[in-house]
């Protein structure tokens, strides 16, 4: 029994635990790996994050060049400027809305349907000269407009699009603005009664953030090395957008451009 005690104690007196030396060395390696591990992960994430916002600045830009697209392909003429009626503001407030050079403005005429129906049909004024159970077709047509444009809101610019249509009304008593059939085109300024009075607030779409850059080129597919000026003598327009972000403390930047054309409008749309 004293021998098997003599054993026990002599293992007892021989097991010991880490040195002072050996935990100054170890703790370093271990700190080293946990801070390698540590960094490892946030450049993963970070990573993902970078990714991320790429996609979708791709996915932004591209789905607004598509939304341009459509428009100028039923666009009857690209304007270089427009003033609506006033009060019609950026910021979606109420001061007058003025275009600016890099402005984006289509000029087409409102249908009855989505201009994808094969079914639409142009909308046209009453009585400008014939009636409207008349021949129509020789009246001026209801004119709406597109604009795209760049605010800078809280320090971020977007690119913007608005729809104007003009008053328009289908009562029977003949007015300057009756229209034969109602537009399916709705108008972005939406009327609401402030002190009393009726005001425009602006309701515009927003469809791309970070904006750092937008060009915009007038030409005609004729001779597409020549760009135009004057864009109502264009048939063709060359766009190119520009976003850029800051994530995670690294700069990433994408651009996506379009070339898009009007069509003929009056062969597209059956009257």
């Amino acid at each position: 029994m004293q021998r098997i005690y003599r054993q026990i104690k002599s293992k007892v007196r021989h097991t010991k635990g880490f040195t002072l030396v050996e935990m100054l060395v170890v703790a370093p390696l271990v700190v080293l790996v946990i801070a390698t591990l540590v960094g490892f992960m946030i450049t993963l994430v970070g990573n993902v994050f970078i990714s991320n916002a790429r996609v979708q600045m791709q996915y932004d830009a591209q789905a607004a060049l598509d939304q341009i697209e459509q428009d100028a392909f039923y666009s009857t003429t690209f304007l270089s400027s427009f003033t609506p009626t006033s009060p019609q503001g950026k910021d979606n407030g109420t001061q007058a809305f003025s275009s600016t050079n890099n402005d984006i403005i289509f000029n087409a005429p409102a249908t009855d349907k989505n201009p994808f129906d094969p079914t639409r049909q142009i909308v046209y004024y009453a009585n400008d000269p014939s009636p409207c159970s008349g021949q129509v077709q020789v009246n001026n047509p209801l004119y709406t407009k597109t604009i795209y444009f760049l605010n800078t809101i809280n320090g971020v610019t977007s690119l913007y699009r608005r729809e104007i249509v003009p008053p328009n009304d289908q009562s029977s008593t003949i007015g300057p603005n009756t229209t034969c059939t109602a537009p399916w085109q709705r108008n972005s300024c939406v009327s609401i009664n402030y002190n009393s009075n009726p005001i425009c607030v602006s309701k515009d779409s927003q469809l791309v953030s970070y904006v750092s850059a937008l060009t915009v080129a007038y030409y005609n597919k004729s001779d597409p090395s020549t760009i135009l000026t004057d864009p109502t003598q264009a048939d063709s327009v060359k766009i190119s957008i520009t976003v850029t972000r800051t994530i995670g403390g690294d700069t990433i930047s994408t651009t996506m451009s379009l070339a898009a054309s009007r069509a003929d409008t009056t062969q597209i749309i059956p009257t």
